[in-house]
C-alpha cells in the first residue's frame, strides 16, 4: 500500500498560536521506490486572527511547499488565465509534470465556477514503482474553505490596492473614498482612491481634489480652475446636471468597460455640489458587471472650514458670510479673520 499509515506521517499540522489558527483539509502520501522515500502532501488553512484573512498552505515532505493567497491579484489572474483557456481549474504552487523517464506527478488544483469563484481544492500525486513506471494517481479533494457568499464579502473587504499619500508638515491629506472592481478579461483591478489635499500653511483655504488610479490616468482637480468653470457652464447650457472631468472610458459594443469622473452642480448657482466616480468592468464572459459608484459631497461644501484661525468664505453659506460682514464691517474675500472658533459660533450665529 503506497499510502502511509496516519501514525507514520512526517508532516504535522502546525500548532495554533495567539495569532494563527490552523485547520487540516487534506493529507496524501505515496512511496517512491526509485527514490526510496515517501512523498507526503498536507493541505491546511491558516487563519490570521489579527488581519482577519486566511491562506491555503500545501506542505510537502520532498519538494517546495506552496502558499495560496486568495486575497491576492495573482490568484485571480491565475483563475482568469485558466478560464480563457477553457479549463475548469488552475494550478498553484510547486508542481511536477510527467516527462520522458520520469512519470512522477504532483499538482495542486483549484476548481472554480463560471463566476471565477473557487469551489474546491484537489491535490494529485503519483510516484514510481520498482520498474520506474508510474503508480496509479492518488487524488483527494475538499470544498473551498469559503462559500460563494462568503467570497463575495471577502472581495468587498479586500485590502485597498491604492491609498492616499500621508499628511506631512507641508500638506494635509483628507481621504474621501475608495472604489475597486476587477476586470476579468484584462486581468486587472481598476482601483481608485479619492482625497483632498491642502497646503500648509493655508491662509486662503485652498485645496485640490485628487483621484489616484491603479490602471488609468490619475485626476488632479483645482476647484478654482477656469477650465472647470467652463465645463460646468457648458453642461448647464446643455441641460445636464453634471460635467465630466479627467480620463474617461466610453462603453463600446465590443468593450463594456466604463469610467466617468462626474462633478455635479447647482442649477442656479452653478457651484459644485458633489463628485461621483462611475465604474463598470467586465465579467469572465465579457459582459458588463453591475456599475459601481463612489460618491461624496463636494469638499468645499463641508460647512465652516477652520484653517489656522481663519475661515474660508468660499466654504461657508452666503448667509453666514453676510452676517460676518455686518458684524465685522467690510471684509475682502476670500478670508475672514477671527479670534477663534468659539467667537464665530457666538457672533456668527
Amino acid at each position: 500500500n503506497p499510502q502511509l499509515p496516519e501514525d507514520k506521517t512526517t508532516i504535522k499540522l502546525p500548532k495554533d498560536s495567539s495569532r494563527y489558527k490552523n485547520k487540516e483539509l487534506l493529507h496524501l502520501s505515496q512511496y517512491d521506490v526509485i527514490a526510496d522515500r515517501d512523498y507526503e502532501l498536507l493541505a491546511f488553512v491558516q487563519h490570521d486572527i489579527d488581519k482577519g484573512t486566511w491562506k491555503l498552505h500545501v506542505k510537502s515532505s520532498v519538494t517546495v511547499s506552496s502558499v495560496i493567497d486568495p486575497f491576492s491579484s495573482q490568484f485571480l489572474a491565475q483563475l482568469e488565465k485558466a478560464a480563457q483557456k477553457g479549463q475548469a481549474h488552475a494550478l498553484f504552487g510547486h508542481s511536477i509534470k510527467p516527462g520522458p523517464g520520469n512519470p512522477r506527478l504532483m499538482e495542486n488544483r483549484v476548481y472554480f465556477n463560471k463566476n471565477l469563484r473557487p469551489t474546491h481544492i484537489e491535490i494529485r500525486l503519483a510516484t514510481r514503482k520498482q520498474n520506474s513506471e508510474a503508480r496509479e494517481t492518488s487524488v483527494k479533494s475538499a470544498p473551498w474553505p469559503e462559500t460563494e457568499e462568503a467570497q463575495k464579502r471577502t472581495e468587498a473587504n479586500r485590502h485597498p490596492l491604492i491609498s492616499p499619500p500621508n499628511s506631512s508638515d507641508r500638506k494635509h491629506v483628507v481621504p474621501l473614498g475608495y472604489i475597486c472592481s476587477r476586470d476579468n478579461i484584462a486581468s486587472r483591478d481598476y482601483a481608485f482612491s479619492a482625497y483632498m489635499e491642502k497646503p500648509i500653511p493655508n491662509p486662503n483655504g485652498k485645496w485640490k481634489l485628487h483621484v489616484r488610479s491603479k490602471e488609468t490616468v490619475s485626476l488632479s482637480l483645482d476647484p478654482l480652475a477656469r477650465s472647470l468653470e467652463s465645463q460646468i457652464s457648458s453642461a448647464a447650457k446643455s441641460g445636464v446636471g453634471y460635467c465630466l472631468v479627467g480620463h474617461k472610458i466610453i462603453p463600446k459594443p465590443s468593450d463594456a468597460r466604463k469610467l466617468e469622473h462626474r462633478v455635479y452642480f447647482d442649477a442656479k448657482t452653478l457651484q459644485p455640489t458633489k463628485f461621483a466616480l462611475h465604474l463598470v468592468t467586465r465579467d469572465p464572459e465579457g459582459k458588463a458587471k453591475p456599475e459601481r459608484v463612489l460618491c461624496f459631497t463636494w469638499p468645499g461644501n463641508e460647512g465652516e472650514t477652520f484653517v489656522e484661525g481663519k475661515i474660508a468664505m468660499n466654504a461657508m453659506p452666503d448667509s453666514h458670510v453676510k452676517l460676518l460682514q455686518l458684524l465685522y464691517g467690510t471684509v475682502s474675500p476670500p478670508v475672514i479673520e477671527l479670534l477663534d472658533k468659539e467667537e464665530f459660533h457666538r457672533k456668527g450665529r
